[in-house]
């Protein structure tokens, strides 16, 4: 186990290093914060960051939440550097369009804001975390993304009551997909239910919408 006086001399060295990368990147050098986020990676977490980027989406996910359980501090490290890799990527591409790279940075960003924000038990996050989360969302609108990520950014919009969205999301998932969609999207609706009327109704999901959508579901899973 690691002392407490470590973590946080380990998070102060972070931050100065973010401070750093995010002062790079707002002045366009793209190429010295890149070699910061490098470093940061390394010396101040220890992670080998080709190592990280080879994980799946899945595996980033279940590194974020066993690192919340430990310190939410270092769970927010590493995904505000995975924000900042992520922000590099998009900025380094916008002249000549978006590279795949850059999407998938953007959707393991994602994954980790989403894993962070839920798994706090707060509500939405500050409204910065939020602008983050929404901003890195945007930027996937238009690509081609893979699955898990939708059910994240599904599994997001659920959190801060845009059901709506949530289920627009989910729904196309259980279109395209099997099973396992199917009865994402079933808990999903059986989650709303236990919601007030007034908070579906703002989330623009009603619950008469949510009974039909739900009979009609269990109507077509074996």
């Amino acid at each position: 186990m690691q002392s407490t006086d470590y973590i946080v001399r380990m998070i102060e060295e972070l931050a100065a290093a973010i401070a750093r990368i995010v002062s790079l990147r707002r002045a366009g050098n793209v190429v010295a914060a890149e070699i910061e986020v490098e470093n940061a990676y390394q010396a101040h977490l220890g992670i080998d960051p080709d190592r990280l980027r080879a994980l799946s989406l899945a595996e980033l996910d279940d590194v974020i939440r066993t690192t919340l359980e430990e310190s939410g501090e270092a769970a927010l490290a590493i995904t505000t550097l995975l924000t900042e890799e992520a922000l590099l990527a998009l900025d380094a591409s916008a002249l000549s369009g978006v590279t795949s790279q850059a999407i998938r940075a953007a959707e393991r960003a994602i994954v980790a804001w989403v894993r962070l924000l839920t798994g706090t038990g707060e509500a939405a996050g500050s409204d910065e975390q939020a602008e983050r989360v929404e901003h890195l969302i945007s930027s996937v609108a238009s690509h081609p993304v893979d699955r898990y990520t939708i059910a994240v950014i599904a599994a997001y919009y659920e959190h801060t009551g845009a059901f709506g969205s949530a289920d627009d999301l989910l729904v196309d998932l259980a279109q395209s997909g099997g099973a396992e969609d199917r009865e994402r999207l079933i808990h999903f609706y059986e989650r709303l239910l236990r919601q007030p009327d007034d908070l579906l109704a703002h989330g623009n999901l009603p619950r008469a919408e949510v009974y039909e959508s739900l009979a009609a579901l269990r109507r077509m899973t074996p």
